[in-house]
This record gives structure tokens, sequence and C-alpha cells, in this order.
């Protein structure tokens, strides 16, 4: 089975329902990460899948589903991969060009951390892939990113690897220009859209892109 787009629903925090109603597209593949469920049934989605230890989903949800035939691919609660990780490696099964995963970001920050680094293997494989919420869109790249906004959007760039090499930006107030971004200073930090799209190339390590909107007032 392959699919074009993977929509990921974490067991994250969701604050317009309007949203992500709006983000969803008709042909997307839908999988709930174990309490990512909740927030599907709350916003009436039936998921393709559920995937998870399932110590998060609540018990009705779970009977709702199982009882609809949703597939539940259930793993251990002790074991060396995050839910979503291990969610992610079923997406690339389905073959898509995208993996949208929403529901990522939340409180925790060695939450985030592992998601974040968690999106290096489908880049790897050449899928476009990014965590994103109300705010934020969350992307990695080790070639080349075409990122949309508003000017006055916030575009920041920092290194996952020691360095990554050879950058280049269009479309940003201050621009890059076959720089060389390392691991530690925080040169990348809140540069802005001068329009409504931004590009980013590089050609040496893994480079890790954050859009964020600028909200007035």
């Amino acid at each position: 089975m392959r699919v074009n787009r993977v929509v990921i629903f974490a067991n994250g925090q969701y604050i317009s329902t309007s949203f992500y109603l709006q983000e969803l597209q008709q042909d997307d593949y839908v999988i709930a990460v174990d309490g990512g469920a909740n927030f599907l049934a709350k916003i009436n989605i039936t998921p393709d899948l559920i995937v998870g230890d399932l110590d998060s989903i609540a018990e009705d949800v779970l009977e709702k589903y199982s009882q609809n035939g949703i597939p539940i691919k259930k793993h251990k609660s002790e074991k060396d991969e995050s839910d979503l990780e291990l969610t992610l490696y079923q997406a690339m099964e389905l073959g898509p060009s995208e993996i949208v995963v929403f529901g990522a970001m939340g409180k925790r920050i060695d939450h985030l951390y592992a998601n974040i680094t968690a999106m290096l293997e489908p880049m790897k494989q050449g899928l476009r892939i990014y965590l994103k919420d109300e705010s934020q869109e969350i992307m990695v790249t080790d070639s080349k990113l075409t990122v949309y906004g508003e000017p006055g959007d916030y575009l920041s760039l920092f290194p996952l690897s020691k360095e990554a090499n050879n950058i280049k930006s269009t479309g940003l107030k201050y621009s890059l220009n076959g720089e060389t971004l390392y691991l530690g200073p925080s040169r990348g930090l809140s540069n802005e859209f001068i329009n409504n799209k931004a590009t980013v190339t590089l050609t040496g390590g893994y480079l890790l892109v954050i859009k964020t909107l600028r909200r007035e007032g």
C-alpha cells in the first residue's frame, strides 16, 4: 500500500480544533500515536491506524475504534524507541512523499528533542517531514527546503550536526551566502521572511529549520 501523505497525531497539546481540521486533506492516511487518538475522537476523525503501547489512550476511545475495526499496532511499554519513532517507521513503510506530525511539541523538552531527532531517518530516506502546531513548523534537511510564510514571520536555522556547510538562503532579511553554521552559537536565530517564500540549501551536515508565526499584539 502506498499513500501520498501520512498525517500523525501524537499524544501532545492541541489548542485549536479548527486548525487541525483545516490542515487535513481528504486522501491523508491518518495515524494516531496512543493518546493522540483521544484528540481525533474529540474532533470526530477516524484514524486509519493506531500505534503505541496504549498507556494514554482513553478506554472508551480504544473500545470505540476497536469496534469500528481500526487496526491497532500495540508495542511493549518497555522499549528503546519512543512511540512516535516507531510510528515514523510504520509511516515510511507506506511509501509517502510527505509526513506531517501534529501534537509533538508539548511541554516536555526531552520529548521535543527526541521527536526532532526522530525526523532525521525519514529525511535521509528522501521524505519531507515536519512537526507542526498552530504557530510553528519544525523541519530538518541535508540539502534543500522551501518554506512558505508571511513577511515578518521568523525562520531560525540551527545545525543538528557539528556543523552545517555552504548554507545559502533567499527570501530572508539576513541572507546566507555559502556560509557555515556551527553547533553551539545562536547565529541562525530569528531571521525574518521578507516575502512569502524562503529557500534554504546546504551541501554538508544536517540543518534544523524552525518557522514561527509572528503574532502582533
